[in-house]
């Protein structure tokens, strides 16, 4: 759980920058087929 949160937070934080260039940087393999 403490994993979670901290990634709830650090999502939380990063909400005003792009999540698409964080989430693509972080883990690429994640990344939604959508986008």
């Amino acid at each position: 759980m403490k994993a979670q949160d901290s990634m709830s937070t650090k999502k939380a934080k990063k909400s005003k920058r792009p999540r698409s260039r964080l989430l693509r940087r972080k883990r690429p393999k994640k990344t939604h087929p959508s986008s």
